[in-house]
């Protein structure tokens, strides 16, 4: 797959949820789409629907009405017709999560934590290990290889979540405030890690922040306002 190719796709995708007798609509129908060597931000207030978003977009939750698609190579999915194991199968192959809480597991090493992923998808222990240590050089963590997860410091943890997001060479990465827990020094790198990697046309990524200097950083920016999804500057 190459830069400019595109990967996925929302078709009229709304979202409401039942309030008394009338319901509140979240947003109004989205259309919207990312391709490869995309970084694309999306801000907007707090309850405006960005998370909810890119949950949707991601296969988490399910819109109102609406399609999203997933492409990859020649094979185009409509998400929400897939059962719940096969969008499982495909999240986990071509989709990487990066969120605020690291999620690391407290009781596996850093490299153990990377290799997981790619060990639910089938590889080998072998396979896996040489690719986990393959992106802590790739990021200059492979000092932290071995050491306890707990004694690592905030931003030495999101890094390694990102690491554990790409293991499988993901497509597609989603972020949900990546960087809201971290100093500003930690967050700048991390920040300057995602868009890069998206640069090189190795991923799409599509970023939720209320970080306008983030959000910045980004090759497309869009916001939510007044229940729509509106591209920066229109």
């Amino acid at each position: 797959m190459i830069q400019g190719t595109e990967i996925l796709r929302l078709e009229g995708v709304t979202k409401t949820f039942p309030n008394g007798n009338e319901k509140l609509v979240l947003f109004e129908p989205i259309d919207f789409s990312v391709n490869i060597g995309d970084s694309i931000s999306i801000m907007g207030e707090s309850a405006s629907g960005k998370s909810t978003l890119l949950h949707i977009a991601a296969g988490l939750e399910k819109p109102t009405t609406g399609k999203v698609f997933w492409k990859h190579e020649t094979e185009e999915k409509d998400v929400f017709l897939l059962r719940d194991s096969e969008i499982s199968k495909l999240r986990n192959l071509y989709i990487g999560f990066i969120f605020q809480n690291n999620f690391l597991l407290e009781d596996f090493s850093p490299l153990e934590n990377i290799m997981v992923p790619a060990l639910i998808s089938g590889e080998s222990i072998k396979n896996s290990k040489q690719k986990a240590t393959a992106l802590l050089e790739e990021f200059k963590l492979d000092y932290l290889a071995s050491r306890p997860v707990g004694a690592l410091s905030g931003g030495e943890k999101q890094r390694v979540a990102i690491c554990r997001a790409l293991v499988n060479g993901p497509r597609l990465i989603f972020a949900d405030e990546p960087t809201g827990a971290l100093d500003h020094d930690n967050a700048q790198a991390v920040e300057d890690l995602l868009v890069s990697f998206a640069a090189q046309g190795r991923c799409a990524l599509v970023l939720v922040t209320h970080n306008p200097e983030f959000a910045s950083k980004c090759s497309i920016r869009y916001r939510i306002a007044g229940r729509r999804l509106v591209k920066d500057g229109i």
